[in-house]
């Protein structure tokens, strides 16, 4: 059997997180749709009537609002809050929706007592070294 959520780690913050990798509707979800319409069906007129292609549409496009939203939500990384659908496109947005979820974290007392720091796992900036141009200057 598929699992609905995979654990992943995020590119950002590098700590685990559940993600759901099913994105749009499958056949499982077609064939509830079609019991939960018939059973609808069956419930109001008690005999077979054409209204029930009406509620399968209607279930079918529930099943695919709920799905993509559940999808959409957990693309999102709880940590840091990188999102990397809006990285793809802006990544300067992205960058600063990061910036002002770990300032608020940072303010706030939760991170003291947090098992998850996304503070511990970010990436470090490389500057040049120092060493390097002190010692050039020395030979000219």
């Amino acid at each position: 059997m598929k699992r609905f959520s995979n654990k992943v780690f995020c590119a950002f913050c590098k700590l685990p997180r559940n993600f759901y990798n099913k994105k749009h509707i499958r056949w499982t979800n077609v064939g509830l749709s079609v019991l939960c319409a018939l059973l609808t069906m069956f419930i109001i007129w008690q005999t077979f009537e054409p209204v029930v292609l009406v509620f399968f549409v209607i279930y079918l496009a529930i099943a695919e609002v709920f799905i993509q939203i559940r999808w959409r939500l957990s693309v999102v990384c709880p940590h840091c809050s990188f999102d990397p659908v809006i990285y793809i496109k802006n990544p300067e947005l992205a960058c600063q929706k990061v910036k002002n979820r770990l300032d608020l974290r940072k303010d706030s007392g939760d991170l003291l007592l947090s098992s998850n720091d996304p503070f511990k796992n970010l990436p470090k900036r490389k500057f040049p070294s120092q060493k390097k141009t002190v010692g050039l200057s020395k030979h000219i």
